[in-house]
């Protein structure tokens, strides 16, 4: 039996278009056209060689975020503590849990797998992640893993070679997506891949207008977002945006741009239309 609950929570297979559509979320919003998204978890058993899973395939709509299904359904005790949960589960080399998202790109007809880009996951566990979400998906002989970051570009090398797309083929001739609009006022900090996420996101504060050379797992309160790379539907940080209603857009490159990062630590303002 597929899923669990009788309200439609999540599902070990896809086995067709109507399946995916009841656990997809399609954002209205136009910036994400034609984009459907099915966040999923991988439920490592069998430690310490984790040879077997358990696969959850999540109605997104209804768990847009990881750790509150691992927190409310699977009762699991790393989810009471945000910060630690990222911590484990995101950069651990002993984790329980691997945390994705499936996209479709309907235009183009690609289906993709990702994974946060600070996510440090060996190539061999995501070569592992495709072999098994191929064979639970009808759509699977055309998934391709997209990496995020040069960690994953990396990491896939020492793994068997698997299908990729790259980010720069997909949105080719993007350089700026606004995503919430608004106008900010605020100290210009620069978050680079180099720099230790959480001990740099702990030292700012709200009046913050915040530039990332890399997608951040998470984000405190802060006035302003900017991000170097494209961001997707339901990312955790674009709906953390949404939700406060903070501006925020990405600018392709936008951490090594001169005329950004000469205004480092300078107060300035920013509007996003």
């Amino acid at each position: 039996v597929r899923g669990c609950e009788m309200e439609l929570s999540w599902k070990d297979y896809i086995v067709s278009k109507a399946e995916w559509t009841a656990l997809a979320h399609a954002p209205e919003d136009s910036r994400f056209a034609r984009q459907s998204v099915v966040k999923l978890i991988i439920e490592l058993l069998n430690p310490p060689s984790h040879d077997e899973v358990r696969v959850y395939f999540l109605q997104s709509k209804k768990w847009v975020f990881h750790h509150i299904f691992i927190r409310e359904v699977l009762r699991h005790p790393t989810a009471k503590n945000l910060a630690q949960f990222n911590a484990i589960h995101y950069t651990a080399e002993h984790r329980t849990f691997i945390l994705g998202t499936i996209l479709h790109y309907a235009d183009q007809d690609i289906y993709t797998f990702e994974l946060a880009p600070r996510d440090t996951l060996s190539g061999p566990r995501i070569y592992q992640c495709m072999v098994e979400l191929r064979d639970r998906l009808f759509f699977g002989s055309k998934l391709k893993f997209r990496p995020l970051s040069d960690t994953h570009k990396d990491n896939i090398q020492s793994a068997p070679r698997i299908p990729i797309l790259d980010s720069d083929e997909l949105f080719k001739g993007i350089k700026y997506q606004p995503l919430t609009e608004g106008e900010a006022y605020g100290k210009l900090r620069i978050l680079r891949k180099t720099d230790d996420e959480m001990t740099f996101l702990d030292s700012i504060d709200p009046a913050t207008v915040l530039l990332c050379e890399v997608i951040p797992t998470d984000l405190p309160a802060v006035a302003a977002l900017i991000t170097s790379d494209i961001q997707t539907p339901l990312c955790h940080v674009a709906l953390l945006c949404a939700n406060r209603q903070t501006p925020n857009m990405a600018l392709v490159g936008g951490a090594s741009d001169p005329s950004l990062s000469f205004l480092e630590g300078k107060y300035g303002k920013l509007r996003i239309l």
